[in-house]
């Protein structure tokens, strides 16, 4: 009698909500996922099994173990696994990671697949584990001295075939649309030196987020920055943005001088398209609509209740709010801007490079990109004190913002001209509370790991500290102008 399809490797046991499962490609099983430094926990199979036990597994497991929730990454063969499974059984799924998902495996190479195992079982698994780990020469070589000879003995032809009968002319965009219509994130990570699953990103109808490994090849898994918990970040930053609708407008004193200091900005002659990126509570937005009343302007926020403010003080009909991830809109809009602009929200996008391309491409030729951007220094009272009061440096969300020389290079490549200028602003508060207050109020607290930072005798001592380096609690704030004019005849 053969052992459960799928183990944990992971201690002691695994969690109930938004459990990381790991779907393997074609021709490996989970043990695989130890070849990653560091290793992960996994919920995944201890064998090679065909792609239906797989999937049957896999409910049978999380009806065992009580699991509510998970998180799927599905590798190869493995993403569209975890695309059918998705499909099949989405009150399940919180988020799915699809990492070296080809678009398409013609038959032709699926039959010389098939004739390549005929002929040579051995000879020809151990090329394509070659090709799977070119790239990756140290993780290659233990990979051979590891696992090899466990393959070549454990996998069955019927498996192997029965993995070729599911990927004989399969389609991604197919698999795809099966989930469109659900709430959980989908991610699509590929290599650009992957030569099983040659990237093309072409196929994305708008269902994914992207991300481009520029060196990375087939196993994604192992790739330094690859993040299986990408989805949380994004909606921890839309969870702490939808409570603060109510409070925002009271509180967001920074954000409304930044809006200012940026309708200063606005060009003269008055654009016909607009697109908003991160509208908010819609400050900014109403400012947009005052000064061009003639224009058609397209806003986006991701958080619902904030959007929800924002419509209620549109000015004249020619807004339109879309509530979606402005990352996303921009990967797959259709429609040119003459003007696109973010007050105090690209800092939270995931990827800004691929941002600045995007946006570069979305404007029409002679089109203005403006937005304020806070930066790195900002908060900087803050974070020493909670340094001096934990003992030990401290990460605060907005270490990982862009400062003035990363913006530069981000955005230089895609305008004709780009002009940033930095500007500072500090604000007092009648104590620690109040300072705090704002942060929460705001939804500017963004995403953090790791152990609490204040307790009550640290939040006490913090306060002192604050009165003893400035006989008060204040703070500053860092902000960046980023302005960016598209050459006219720029068809980008």
């Amino acid at each position: 009698m053969r052992p459960n399809l799928f183990t944990y490797l992971g201690a002691p046991s695994p969690p109930i909500r938004d459990c990381p499962v790991f779907l393997p490609g074609w021709g490996f099983d989970g043990r695989v996922t130890g070849l990653a430094a560091p290793s992960r926990p996994w919920l995944t199979t201890n064998y090679p099994a065909p792609p239906g036990e797989i999937l049957a597994g896999l409910d049978e497991a999380l009806a065992q173990l009580t699991i509510e929730s998970i998180v799927l990454v599905g590798w190869s063969l493995g993403a569209y696994l975890a695309l059918d499974f998705a499909a099949a059984h989405p009150e399940k799924v919180g988020a799915l990671y699809l990492l070296a998902a080809r678009d398409h495996w013609p038959p032709a190479e699926i039959t010389a697949i098939r004739q390549g195992l005929s002929a040579d079982r051995g000879g020809f698994l151990r090329s394509f584990y070659r090709k799977c780990f070119l790239g990756y020469r140290q993780v290659g070589l233990a990979f051979r001295e590891n696992l090899e000879e466990c393959y070549l003995r454990d996998l069955s032809p019927p498996t192997l075939n029965a993995g070729l009968d599911y990927l004989d002319d399969i389609r991604l965009v197919e698999r795809l649309a099966h989930c469109e219509s659900h709430d959980f994130p989908i991610y699509r990570l590929e290599g650009a030196k992957d030569i099983i699953a040659p990237p093309n990103a072409a196929t994305n109808d708008g269902t994914t987020f992207d991300q481009l490994f520029r060196h990375g090849g087939h196993p994604l898994f192992l790739e330094p920055d690859f993040d299986p918990e990408q989805h949380r970040r994004k909606a921890t930053i839309r969870r702490k943005f939808s409570r603060a609708a109510a409070t925002y407008d009271e509180h967001a004193n920074v954000q409304k001088e930044a809006a200012a200091r940026l309708a200063a900005l606005l060009p003269e002659a008055a654009p016909a398209t607009i697109l908003e990126l991160g509208c908010g509570t819609g400050n900014y937005t109403r400012r947009l609509a005052e000064r061009y009343p003639s224009a058609r302007l397209t806003a986006l926020d991701f958080a619902a209740a904030m959007l929800a403010v924002a419509r209620d003080k549109a000015v004249g009909k020619q807004v339109t709010f879309h509530c979606q991830d402005a990352e996303l809109f921009l990967s797959t809009a259709s429609e040119s801007y003459d003007l696109i602009t973010a007050n105090a929200t690209l800092q939270w996008f995931d990827d800004l490079e691929r941002t600045a391309a995007l946006i570069a491409e979305r404007l029409n030729p002679g089109g203005a990109f403006l937005a304020t951007i806070f930066g790195p220094d900002g908060l900087q009272e803050l974070h020493d004190g909670l340094a001096a009061v934990n003992h030990a440096d401290v990460t605060l969300p907005i270490d990982a913002f862009p400062d003035q020389g990363q913006l530069q290079a981000l955005f230089s490549p895609h305008f004709a001209r780009v002009d940033i200028t930095e500007w500072r602003l500090q604000r007092r508060y009648p104590n620690l509370t109040g300072l705090l207050r704002h942060i929460r109020r705001t939804g500017t607290g963004g995403p953090r790991q790791g152990a609490a930072l204040l307790d009550r005798p640290r939040f006490a001592a913090l306060e002192q500290w604050f009165i003893k380096e400035f006989g008060e609690c204040r703070v500053s704030y860092q902000i960046f102008t980023v302005k960016g004019i598209k050459e006219r005849g720029d068809n980008r």
